[in-house]
């Protein structure tokens, strides 16, 4: 059996640890100071972005803490991070080799209201969050990023995004098309979508966006993760197991998707390799 290596995409804040019993049940078994640890680093990072303090916090949690990148929500109350005075994120990050996870988050009070309507309170929830919006203001946020010259100023920044790529790479060939109006960039959208940015799985257990992905990005930067404590790890384990069946990854192609990738982007190895039998 090959090894797996999963991008889990939580940190530890009270709001995650209080979500739901399994994730309570799978933060028990932290130690306490490790736990009081990433709680302190999700409750500020935010603060920090917003003070334009994270770029040091990220130096010191690659060079003396042993972290392998960053995550950061995908808004700032409503605000992204196009605006030049988030860019010292960026680059410390590209500085140090360190990808960046741009995570879907819940809607400001703001952005909530475009999704309120004639139904209950929970449908427009879930269509702010999870059903819908999460996803599309992720995919926006990477064009938003395109559109201001990030990858311009920052050409070896390594952006990491989730849900088999937040809508984009169905929308990917309109979004190239439109971009070609827009001023003109050193290198194209649909160039730095498959140089700069790699997309997980997270959660997306179905073969077809799994197909459609392909279909716009290299293999090398596309990575198993199964979204754990909100989708469980046995869900993720039989969808990786329907990729090998159905065909859609083979050969070396499954390793890569498997392991490999992660291993080569975060610079971290497999602790489990497999015999020269499986």
């Amino acid at each position: 059996m090959r090894p797996i290596i999963t991008l889990e995409e939580h940190f530890a804040s009270p709001t995650v640890i209080a979500s739901s019993d399994d994730a309570k049940a799978h933060y028990a078994h932290f130690p306490t100071r490790i736990l009081d640890k990433l709680t302190d680093l999700g409750a500020g990072r935010v603060a920090d972005l917003d003070r334009g303090h994270v770029s040091l916090q990220l130096d010191r949690c690659v060079t003396r803490l042993g972290f392998v990148g960053a995550l950061i929500e995908n808004h700032l109350d409503g605000v992204f991070y196009d605006a030049e005075r988030f860019w010292p994120v960026f680059a410390a990050a590209e500085r140090l080799g360190a990808p960046v996870y741009l995570h879907p988050t819940f809607a400001s009070d703001s952005m909530a209201a475009h999704h309120a309507g004639n139904y209950p309170d929970e449908v427009a929830l879930a269509l702010s969050a999870f059903g819908w919006g999460w996803h599309a203001e992720t995919g926006l946020h990477v064009l938003r990023l395109f559109a201001a010259g990030v990858f311009d100023r920052f050409p070896a920044l390594k952006l990491v995004i989730g849900h088999m790529g937040e809508m984009l790479p169905f929308q990917l060939d309109r979004c190239v098309s439109v971009s070609e109006r827009w001023p003109a960039k050193r290198r194209g959208l649909r160039q730095v979508w498959r140089e700069n940015v790699w997309v997980t799985t997270s959660g997306m257990f179905s073969l077809t966006p799994l197909r459609c992905l392909l279909e716009t990005m290299p293999i090398e930067h596309v990575l198993f993760s199964v979204d754990y404590p909100f989708s469980a790890n046995e869900k993720g384990f039989e969808f990786l197991k329907e990729v090998q069946e159905s065909g859609v990854i083979t050969g070396d192609d499954l390793d890569l998707f498997a392991y490999k990738n992660a291993e080569k982007l975060l610079g971290v190895t497999a602790t489990h390799k497999p015999d020269a039998t499986n």
